[in-house]
């Protein structure tokens, strides 16, 4: 079984590493779980957190190998196994961003935690190594943007002891939806763009 390994996340047959023969792959995946009592009342999956994904890779890469693969990186001339043994460290220095496939899985957005290797007297055309990877787990985020309507214009000479808390408009707001309860506390011309929204005073 042969892994292939991208460069920078990206599928390209041009940077890619191959090795001869891949000896194990094993894989992690754990959680971290509070210690302290949980409120019978709470969601406990609230206080339990998803770890990075990690798995470890035994390789062998020789200076002759059985099968060649195209557009492998390190070649197939003299001394693959000390060019090999030069990209993985490379890798592992420069933080790089790897795609990782095996004939089981695709690793995206991966890092080289560590990387081993071994070189004997005997085998000193072949490089045996190991390397553990951290699949880092990537979020979008994005921002809202809060309008307030026009008929909820905030009267800024109307504030809470000065502290530039706008009061509420006609009286009681109790049926107002809590985003423009919130929105109100926010110092704003009506009808103008509220980027931040605060829970009021204290919040």
């Amino acid at each position: 079984m042969a892994i292939t390994v991208f460069l920078a996340g990206v599928k390209s047959s041009v940077d890619s590493f191959v090795c001869d023969a891949t000896l194990e792959v094993s894989q992690t995946f754990s959680n971290r779980i509070t210690s302290y009592a949980v409120d019978d009342r709470s969601n406990v999956t609230d206080h339990v957190f998803n770890e990075n994904p990690s798995f470890t890779i035994t390789g062998v890469v020789s200076n002759h190998p059985v099968t060649e693969y195209d557009s492998n990186i390190i070649g197939y001339s003299d001394d693959r196994a000390g060019r090999a043994d030069k990209l993985l460290q490379e890798w592992w220095k420069n933080r790089t961003e790897v795609t990782i496939l095996t004939e089981l899985n695709d690793f995206n957005f991966c890092v080289l935690e560590s990387y081993s290797a071994s070189f004997t007297a005997q085998t000193s055309d072949v490089l045996e190594f190991t390397i553990k990877v951290q699949q880092i787990r990537k979020v979008s985020s994005s921002v809202v943007t809060v309008v307030l309507p026009e008929d909820l214009s905030i009267d800024s000479n109307k504030t809470n002891n000065g502290a530039g808390q706008a009061s509420a408009v006609d009286g009681e707001d109790e049926d107002l939806p809590e985003v423009i309860k919130a929105a109100r506390y926010v110092p704003q011309a009506a009808g103008q763009a509220v980027d931040t929204i605060t829970s009021g005073p204290g919040g």
